[in-house]
């Protein structure tokens, strides 16, 4: 299999021998802060091009990490609420004209056409924009863990890409603690009283509020109890837990503080709010730092930062050793006779993959959760920290099954005395309540939609949609046994023009009978130019079939056939249908690559008036 890398600093290597070998963490994009937008032109800084650089004809992702939408800031336990949600989480995926430098770094980037969404750069708003690469030729396979660079109020915390074809995964995609940060702890301060009013000030005697969706410039809003939207808010005095940071589901309060100062309700900062009811394929959030534990004996803890981002969009997923796709939020240190800090909630992983398959007995994890309040060690009651929210998962498909384990749990709160005998609140939400499916397609420009499925008799129906265009001429069907080799199926003429969306619906006949077959869509211009789609995979799933898919296919050292019915006749052919080899078999059987050489083959598989055909590659 042979791995191509569009961009430089990131190394590839051929086959699986690597698997388990390296472990560095590599990163795949740009990234830039947009600070103002003029029609097609994006002004451009705080340029980070350490993993991937900006480039004409570059894919690229604009995303509103930040808006205005802070509604309450009255010293109550209201402030921090939700005004409007105007532009924050909206993305838009777009492709890039030409770029701009000054020094080498750029500083404008030129748009193909007009962004549809709004986005807005206010003081209090950040809009970021980061390279969105197509890894692979079609096929990608990791060679090492794979992490975004960390948010650090201006970009980073996104990890996006896609692959045409299979992306071979046996490493980690993290974005853990990469998202929202967390608050400070406070400085040392604090007699015995409880003070369980404050809710905004500029003091450090506070625990600082956890970073979210509003970009804060005020010095009045940075500590106190109240939060800060999705972000956790700070401890009070005396010693009060932060609060956990929110994104699909609000995050905990913290602990109520030093039991001697008598704090009831409590101290402790209040949780980050749940997004949930904002939370689309299209609008998704980074998740909400923790807020920090108030101290007077230099113990306490920070808050924990919120799950980064990961965006994939790829054919299918092939693990080749037990991996990992997540986007976790941050536990937090434990204190000791002092409040801790607030647990960051999950981040947000959008998979528009509609295959997954798990290879050599690995398993893949999923999960975007919030992270654990810190813990207090001391045998005096003080205050845990709350414990973060739940992040999101979406899928353009189903749940996928097998050894596929998706989780977004709930931070659990810290513990409020050495003996645990009491806790800060955990993060809110039922288990897995942020996992979303069946979603259409959100991270392709042109292609809107592409489906594959059985049609009337021995059919299989193509339907797809597509951003229409003056100059589209025709699409070119092709079609695949192997993700390899591709054969041209049919030319569709393209249809009329100035429509707002082309759609497209065609019947092609049924290759194999039980076997995977895969088909793509090739749009091309006047000028000859191509546009391709993703890669849909189609299985007929006949009931009682002679045999099951052959595995591997393709195969290097071996091919299993199992054989469902009794005395099956199978006829080994040549590409061109030539009799290779003949056998009656039951049961599992087993063929050596190294006895027919390389090439394509067929199994013809039959049993009274049944018949099925099966394409296996020998390697």
């Amino acid at each position: 299999m042979n791995i191509c890398c569009p961009y430089k600093s990131f190394f590839v290597t051929t086959g699986f021998l690597f698997v388990g070998l390296l472990s560095i963490s590599q990163g795949v994009n740009a990234y830039a802060r947009v600070y103002t937008i003029s029609n097609t032109t994006l002004y451009v800084s705080s340029v980070d091009q350490t993993d991937d650089t900006f480039e004409a004809t570059d894919r690229v992702i604009v995303m509103q990490m930040q808006d205005d939408v802070l509604g309450n800031t009255t010293n109550s336990d209201a402030f921090g609420g939700l005004g409007s949600i105007n532009n924050a989480g909206v993305y838009e995926v777009a492709t890039i004209a030409s770029v701009g430098s000054v020094e080498g770094l750029p500083s404008t980037i030129v748009l193909e056409d007009a962004l549809s969404a709004e986005f807005n750069t206010c003081s209090n708003c950040r809009v970021q924009i980061f390279t969105y690469p197509n890894l692979g030729t079609p096929d990608f396979t990791t060679s090492g863990n794979m992490e975004p660079r960390a948010w650090d109020g201006e970009k980073g915390g996104v990890l996006a890409f896609e692959v045409s074809g299979t992306l071979f995964l046996g490493h980690s995609i993290s974005a853990n603690g990469v998202g929202f940060r967390g608050g400070n702890r406070s400085g040392n301060s604090g007699g015995a009283s409880c003070e369980v009013s404050v809710f905004q000030t500029t003091s450090t005697n506070y625990g600082s509020k956890g970073e979210s969706i509003f970009y804060n410039t005020d010095a009045n809003y940075l500590a106190g109890r109240g939060r800060m939207l999705n972000g956790g808010g700070g401890g009070s005095s005396h010693n009060g837990g932060g609060g956990g940071g929110g994104n699909y589901t609000s995050g905990g309060q913290g602990g109520p503080g030093w039991s001697s100062s008598g704090c009831m309700p409590g101290s402790g900062g209040l949780g980050g709010i749940a997004l949930s009811g904002y939370i689309t394929p299209n609008r998704i959030f980074l998740g909400g730092g923790g807020g920090g534990g108030q101290q007077n004996n230099g113990v306490g803890s920070a808050g924990g930062n919120g799950g980064g981002i990961i965006m994939i969009r790829a054919a299918r997923i092939e693990t080749i050793a037990n991996s990992s796709i997540l986007a976790n939020g941050n536990g937090c240190a434990d204190a000791g006779n002092d409040g801790a800090g607030g647990g960051g909630s999950g981040g947000s992983i959008l998979l528009e993959i509609p295959e997954f398959v798990n290879s050599f007995g690995s398993s893949l994890l999923i999960s975007a959760s919030g992270g654990d309040g810190g813990r207090v060690t001391d045998s005096g009651v003080h205050a845990g920290g709350g414990g973060g929210g739940q992040g999101t998962v979406i899928f353009s498909e189903i749940l996928p099954e097998g050894n596929v384990t998706t989780t977004t749990a709930s931070g659990t709160g810290g513990c409020n005395v050495s003996n645990c005998s009491s806790r800060a609140d955990n993060g809110s939400g039922v288990l897995n309540s942020g996992i979303i499916t069946g979603s259409p397609s959100f991270l392709n420009i042109e292609w809107l939609e592409f489906n594959v499925k059985a049609g009337t008799g021995n059919v299989v129906k193509l339907d797809w949609r597509v951003k229409a265009e003056t100059e589209a001429a025709f699409f070119i069907v092709e079609r695949s046994f192997d993700l390899q080799h591709w054969d041209q199926e049919v030319t569709i003429k393209a249809g009329p023009l100035n429509q707002n969306v082309d759609s497209y619906a065609i019947q092609v006949p049924q290759m194999g009978f039980g076997s995977s077959t895969y088909y793509r869509i090739k749009r091309v211009d006047l000028q000859g130019d191509q546009s391709m789609s993703m890669i849909r995979g189609y299985s007929s799933e006949l009931p009682n079939r002679l045999v099951k898919n052959p595995y591997p296919n393709p195969a290097s050292d071996f091919l299993d056939i199992a054989v469902n019915g009794e005395n099956v006749i199978i006829n080994l052919l040549s590409a061109d249908g030539k009799l290779i080899e003949h056998f009656s078999a039951s049961g599992l059987i087993r063929l050596e690559c190294s006895d027919y050489g390389a090439g394509i083959y067929f199994l013809e598989c039959t049993s009274g008036a049944t018949r099925e055909l099966y394409r296996v590659i020998f390697e």
